[in-house]
């Protein structure tokens, strides 16, 4: 990988005179970023381009290539391939469009690709890509726009147009610039995952920064982004919500969980950071590129303005975030130094009113800093008449070289304002002009600091039997049907241990006499071929004499001949269930549940195999955690149980032809777990 994007010598084949030109406008970009290796032009008709010779073909040049860079449409990539094979060429770089994404024919060109990449052993970025750079070996082998700007942020785009958005912004902010970008294109043969272990060892990128619309090969990226993201930050902004097939309908999970949700899981677990959207994404870059990254959650708010103050408080309880009050201490030398103290807010936010001048932002830092009880201060300012605006600015930027505990000011405003924002960036400042993404930017990079502080968790190990494995295989094979009912259900997951509610088939009213079963009972068809039971009237609750037993099996039985019967258990209702998914492999879910568990779709998801710390990060975040903690007079539930299940849940999926699991409801009383309805999917 060094020798392909750190080349020595580069041959453009397709370089060309006309200035509208791919041929054209690549070498260009690479003689102006200033490249001081060799260049070696190729086109068919010779002649010389820029003033440099131009050779007929790649055999003329008679010198070490170390990349050649192929500028020319699909066709005339294939019939050039076995004369860069021949010629013991091994990285190219292809820019031409139809290939796979064109459809079929195009298919069968990127097949050939293929081929002659394995035998000649070629590594291939592209096609249908706008190239890379490299900005410490000043190589800028894009079409993009205009000279491409040093810095620290390592770049990987499924687009080139975001590439080439993000060019011209560094270009216009002061120490914000790329160490490399990367266009992945059809990834026929270097893609994401390969580009990512190349960044995380690189020591000129502090951070990475993606965007990414799929991956390939998800359980290899998930295996793979977790040790990058333990090295250096990693920001995906991710586009593409996808559809549910049209199997999702056949369970619960299926309809609860769609394709956005599992790359949102596999994030989570694996310590990338998400960005929502563009906003998110360049001020995540921003902050860690400036190397003003949070050290907690806790803020102090100063402003000139309380309204302002009062909607950052809003943010603040929104994303979970604390703002802590100043000690006594310091707030006693504030009122002793501040002229106007008697007039001012001194709690959190800080109120310094709009006639503040720049001395007393100055005072309040000064003294704030003594203190060492928060981990980010936020000042917010509005322009109002006595604004001594650009005075402030140089007043943080000083005090931010003082503390390693990141200031952000955010100024609001328009015009007047302006030439501050630019002042911040030009001493490494995190300034804004809107406060609306960084309380969630902060929260996002505190979850992330705080999931590198995870110990490394193992997974569940699973001690299965061959003989149990077996017995499993036997129960998928009863029956034709996609769905399982919910004896064969559960009779696979008592092979497991899991903790089944006590339960009889029925299949006639002598069966139905033999029912030894403590009332009150539940009674509800088993059939392969019905998913859904509410819906058709298939269950009936709350039975608590023989008569009402026989009633329930008379109308059940016009449904379906097959019965199951089983104890009522009344708790709280919980869903667990599993998805197979094409990219990632097993998705496990874990949520309210009962007839509403689609309308609420309280749930947290997660990606199999996964750690008991991955279960606690997710469950945390939700409402219905505090069930599980104990409620008005409700016993805690042990949290371990839960992981139990669902992993072993995650197992049968991941192991076995099943495609969805879905348990629902799993009523937790008194602290037990107790599956009382379910079905598999294969």
């Amino acid at each position: 990988m060094i020798n392909f994007f750190s080349p020595k010598s580069i041959a453009i084949v397709g370089a060309s005179k006309s200035p509208f030109k791919l041929g054209n406008l690549v070498v260009k970009n690479l003689l102006n970023q200033g490249f001081k290796g060799e260049i070696f032009l190729v086109n068919k008709k010779g002649g010389d381009i820029l003033g440099r010779k131009v050779y007929e073909n790649l055999s003329q040049i008679k010198k070490q290539i170390d990349l050649v860079v192929l500028a020319i449409p699909a066709d005339g990539v294939i019939e050039i391939l076995d004369e860069i094979g021949k010629l013991g060429i091994k990285n190219l770089l292809i820019f031409a469009a139809g290939f796979k994404e064109v459809g079929e024919e195009g298919l069968k060109k990127e097949k050939l690709l293929i081929e002659k990449s394995n035998q000649y052993g070629f590594n291939i970025l592209g096609p249908n890509c706008v190239g890379f750079v490299n900005t410490r070996e000043n190589i800028n082998l894009t079409f993009l726009r205009g000279k491409v700007k040093k810095g620290n942020i390592g770049i990987i785009s499924q687009s080139g147009a975001l590439g080439s958005f993000l060019v011209d912004y560094f270009n216009q902010k002061e120490n914000l610039g790329f160490s490399y970008f990367f266009s992945v294109g059809n990834k026929t043969k270097i893609n994401e995952i390969d580009l990512l272990n190349f960044l995380a060892e690189d020591k000129n990128t502090k951070v990475i920064g993606c965007y990414f619309e799929s991956v390939e090969n998800g359980k290899k990226f998930k295996e793979e982004i977790k040790k990058i993201t333990k090295k250096k930050p990693v920001v995906i902004l991710k586009s593409g919500k996808s559809k549910q097939g049209a199997k999702a309908a056949l369970s619960h999970t299926g309809s609860i969980v769609g394709d956005d949700d599992i790359y949102e899981a596999v994030f989570s677990q694996t310590g990338v950071i998400r960005a929502e959207n563009l906003e998110e994404f360049l001020l995540i870059l921003k902050i860690f590129s400036f190397e003003k990254v949070p050290l907690g959650d806790k803020l102090l708010i100063l402003t000139n303005a309380g309204g302002v103050g009062v909607l950052m408080v809003d943010e603040v309880v929104k994303n979970n975030l604390k703002t802590i009050l100043i000690s006594e201490q310091v707030k006693e030398e504030i009122i002793k130094k501040l002229p106007n103290a008697s007039r001012i807010s001194i709690h959190n936010p800080i109120d310094l009113l709009g006639d503040a001048k720049s001395i007393d932002f100055q005072t309040v830092l000064g003294e704030a800093l003594k203190d060492i009880n928060f981990d980010i201060i936020v000042v917010l300012l509005t322009p109002q008449a006595n604004t001594e605006i650009e005075r402030t600015a140089e007043v943080i930027v000083n005090t931010q070289l003082k503390t390693k505990i990141p200031i952000y000011p955010v100024f609001l405003g328009g015009k007047s304002v302006q030439s501050s924002l630019d002042y911040f960036d030009k001493n490494k400042v995190v300034g804004l002009d809107s406060f609306y993404f960084l309380t969630t930017v902060i929260k996002k990079i505190v979850n992330y600091q705080n999931w590198l502080k995870r110990e490394k968790a193992n997974v569940l190990n699973l001690d299965i039997s061959n003989d149990e494995k077996k017995k499993i295989d036997l129960i998928l094979q009863s029956t034709q049907e996609i769905t399982l009912n919910v004896s064969k259900t559960f009779n696979i997951l008592k092979i497991l241990k899991l903790p089944i509610v006590n339960f009889i088939e029925v299949k006639n009213l002598s069966d139905l006499k033999k029912a030894n079963l403590n009332y009150p009972l539940v009674a509800k068809i088993n059939s392969d071929k019905i998913s859904h039971k509410t819906d058709v009237g298939g269950v009936v609750l709350n039975i608590n004499n023989y008569q009402d037993l026989e009633k329930a099996y008379l109308n059940l039985s016009k449904i379906d001949n097959n019965l199951l019967i089983q104890s009522m258990i009344k708790g709280d209702e919980f869903i667990f269930g599993t998805k197979k998914d094409n990219v990632f492999g097993t998705v496990v879910i874990f949520g309210l549940g009962g007839v509403y568990t689609e309308v609420f779709k309280e749930v947290i998801k997660l990606v199999y195999p996964f750690s008991f710390d991955d279960f606690i990060n997710q469950l945390e975040n939700k409402r219905f955690y505090k069930l599980l903690k104990g409620v008005r007079g409700k016993k805690e539930v042990d949290l371990h149980k839960i992981y139990d299940l669902l992993f072993k849940l995650g197992y049968l999926t991941e192991s076995f032809q099943i495609s969805e699991i879905d348990l629902n409801p799993v009523i937790i009383k008194d602290g037990e777990l107790n599956i009382v309805d379910g079905r598999i999917i294969k």
